[in-house]
């Protein structure tokens, strides 16, 4: 017989860095770098190019640091293309233990009924506006 387990995750903390693309030409060219046309030049080997964007490894492990001290056990690390960054969503993930599998399933039925509702409303109302 299959069994279902259910993953507990919870949302620790969120670090978000914006405009990487700064933080790097500073670092390999200087302060004074906003005057002059920056290209960066790639060689062969990236899998994924154009999902992403180099970032400094210790910044990288300076936030894992402090989302770890936060209580995670996990992050999810997501590429902002509008603002050529990351978001770090820290996170502790584990088995749900019985009581939270209860609150868990009535929830999601409560929000079922609820989007039923939702639902039912909004075709009562299109049906309305059908006859009228």
């Amino acid at each position: 017989m299959e069994k279902t387990y259910y993953l507990l995750t919870k949302y620790t903390k969120e670090v978000e860095l914006s405009e990487i693309d700064f933080d790097l030409y500073e670092e390999a060219l200087g302060k004074n770098w906003e005057d002059d046309k920056v290209e960066i030049t790639k060689t062969a080997g990236g899998s994924w190019e154009g999902e992403s964007y180099p970032i400094n490894i210790n910044k990288v492990i300076n936030i894992l640091n402090e989302l770890k001290e936060k209580g995670s056990s996990h992050v999810e690390i997501m590429y902002h293309c509008d603002h050529i960054g990351y978001v770090f969503n820290g996170a502790e993930i584990r088995r749900a233990n019985d009581t939270e599998v209860l609150e868990h399933l009535k929830y999601s039925d409560t929000q079922e009924q609820e989007d039923k509702k939702r639902e039912i409303e909004l075709l009562e109302k299109r049906l309305k506006e059908l006859k009228g």
